[in-house]
């Protein structure tokens, strides 16, 4: 609570409690309180309160717009940023350089894990062989899954598709 406000509402209440004492009226009563809000400026300080309210409200919606389109931009910029390293990672694929070494990074272009592809829905059986998990429904342990197929496990249901080429940037 602001301290001005504080000592707006003790000035009010000594003024009620005096006026109330002086016309030998109640604190509560209506004209005990007009009067007191007639001789204090407490009204006006409430009323400043809620404009001050009313304007923090319209800031933090502001920032809420701002937080949105800024999200929007971080967003495209990540976006771009992507697609950028996808023009390099073609450019040294299409040439052939799978090394750059630049002062202040360097780049390699390898061929990544092949991709687990599964087109079944897991059993209890599954998961039994420990290549499925089983709470409340039974779900595929790629990892498993990924392991097995790599040491030559067969499944009707999965298997590797072809390695993707990763581009890999360290800093230096």
């Amino acid at each position: 609570m602001q301290p001005d406000i504080k000592h707006k509402v003790a000035l009010f209440d000594e003024m009620r409690r005096r006026i109330a004492e002086a016309n030998a009226l109640a604190e509560d009563d209506e004209a005990v309180i007009d009067t007191a809000d007639g001789e204090t400026d407490l009204s006006e300080a409430i009323a400043a309160v809620i404009r001050e309210s009313e304007v923090t409200t319209a800031v933090a919606e502001g920032l809420d717009r701002l937080i949105d389109r800024m999200e929007d931009r971080k967003n495209r910029l990540r976006d771009k940023a992507a697609k950028l390293r996808g023009v390099a990672k073609w450019a040294c694929l299409e040439s052939g350089l799978t090394k750059i070494s630049a002062p202040d990074f360097s780049i390699r272009v390898s061929i990544g894990k092949p991709a687990l592809i599964v087109t079944g829905e897991p059993t209890l059986a599954d998961a039994q062989l420990g290549i499925a998990r089983s709470k409340t429904t039974v779900a595929w342990d790629k990892i498993e899954l990924r392991r097995r197929l790599e040491s030559g496990e067969c499944f009707s249901f999965a298997y590797l598709g072809n390695a993707e080429p990763v581009l890999t940037v360290r800093s230096k």
